[in-house]
């Protein structure tokens, strides 16, 4: 990661962390459902002009009613309940509790997708994480009353960040996820509105709560969310994903430090395990020890396009990276024709545009999961799967192939018929 991309990972990192504090102090004046308003809509007129700029509002039109129900799963629904429950914990505590997301995700991929391929490590995280919330539940709300049913309200939120994600992965395809959220925000602010007009206070609130409402939608919502996929465009989903790890901190630093909120050895301990245990659901691996699969590196039956031949020799070559860390076989090629389409929508899930040149592809499952230029300049993955290792192993291949696609090895190891295009 160049520096730009660690400000920009830390800056986001903190905007998130800093959202429950701004939660927490607008709720002294204002009800749960005018902060879920007031946040939606200024967060759809903080990202409209992106995607705008960038087109991503294509083929949303005629998806209005998949909009308005992922708007219900991963904004109206999680956005509203941990608003409520933030009125009975301290913004610190739902910082580290809303980090249960990806136990959720791994949890739900078991049951959704059929992912057999689910690691044990991952099952142990599953139990760390479930352990932690026990843990602050028990301790940090005394474990009965209102405090405990705040708590379960932000987990279940949690849950609904891993709900919209899957209905997002399976209903969206084709559509670039930052106009997803554009839209879905303002659909959002639209179908609270009238709950949050029945509940607007009697006084006007005060200036502390008004500037954090303007904190949360502008800088906590809105900026942050264009930082995201600004941050996805440059260093990919799954490094991008790891402000998930790091926001709590900041959450938990915000609430300690301006509203004085208490922070125990429970705390840190749980803080901890959920943390921990929602790294290795979503990695399956321990953070130093990257998981070793046979890696099928031939091409596939089809020839590539230009009408080369696939190199017999090659393809009863199997190697083994320690790089990678994908569940399945892994089949490394040159993208076909046919593949443009795939390519296509593969791009505009990582919120970028594929040209139709001949790229380097990851295939598993029959699936394309990654792809990269021949020059090497851009690379573009699935955003909801944990890809890094697959483009890894593509940068460690394309170089071979451009060698071979620009005639620089022995005339003997060339294979004809390919054509490199000018860019990618």
């Amino acid at each position: 990661m160049t520096r730009r991309s660690w400000i920009q990972f830390f800056a986001l990192s903190a905007l998130w962390g800093a959202s429950y504090l701004f939660i927490k102090v607008a709720l002294e004046d204002v009800s749960p459902a005018v902060v879920v308003f007031v946040r939606t809509a200024l967060a759809s007129l903080v990202l409209l002009p992106f995607a705008i700029h960038t087109g991503a509002l294509a083929g949303l039109r005629d998806r209005k009613g998949v909009v308005a129900l992922l708007a219900v799963l991963q904004i109206v629904a999680p956005f509203l309940l941990i608003s409520v429950g933030q009125r009975e914990i301290s913004s610190s505590l739902a910082g580290i509790l809303v980090a249960t997301a990806p136990i959720f995700t791994f949890l739900l991929g078991i049951r959704l997708e059929r992912d057999r391929n689910a690691s044990g490590v991952g099952v142990v995280g599953v139990v760390m994480g479930i352990a932690g919330v026990a843990l602050l539940l028990g301790v940090d709300t005394g474990g009965e009353g209102a405090a405990l049913l705040g708590g379960l309200l932000v987990v279940l939120a949690s849950l609904g960040y891993a709900l919209g994600a899957f209905y997002f992965r399976r209903n969206m395809v084709g559509v670039k996820p930052i106009g997803a959220v554009t839209v879905s925000m303002g659909v959002s602010a639209v179908m609270v509105l009238p709950l949050a007009l029945a509940t607007l206070p009697a006084d006007l609130p005060g200036a502390k709560a008004v500037g954090a409402l303007t904190a949360l939608g502008v800088l906590g919502t809105g900026v942050s969310f264009v930082l995201f996929y600004t941050l996805i465009a440059e260093v990919g989903p799954t490094k991008s994903s790891l402000v998930a790890y790091v926001a709590p901190g900041f959450s938990v630093l915000y609430g300690v430090t301006l509203l004085g909120e208490p922070f125990g050895v429970a705390t840190l301990a749980g803080l901890i395990m959920i943390v921990g245990g929602s790294w290795l659901t979503a990695e399956g691996r321990l953070p130093w020890r990257p998981r070793a699969v046979t890696v099928n590196t031939h091409p596939t039956n089809s020839p590539p396009a230009g009408g080369a031949q696939p190199d017999r020799r090659s393809s009863e070559h199997r190697t083994r990276f320690s790089v990678c860390t994908m569940t399945t076989d892994l089949t490394i090629r040159l993208s076909t024709e046919s593949d443009s389409v795939a390519l296509g929508r593969l791009a505009q899930l990582d919120s970028t545009l594929y040209d139709g040149s001949q790229v380097l592809v990851a295939v598993a499952g029959g699936r394309i999961h990654a792809a990269i230029a021949l020059d090497r300049r851009a690379h573009f993955a699935d955003p909801f799967e944990r890809t890094a290792e697959a483009v890894a192993l593509l940068e460690l291949r394309v170089g071979q192939v451009s060698q071979v696609l620009s005639g620089s090895l022995p005339a003997g190891r060339r294979r004809r018929g390919y054509r490199a295009p000018a860019s990618a």
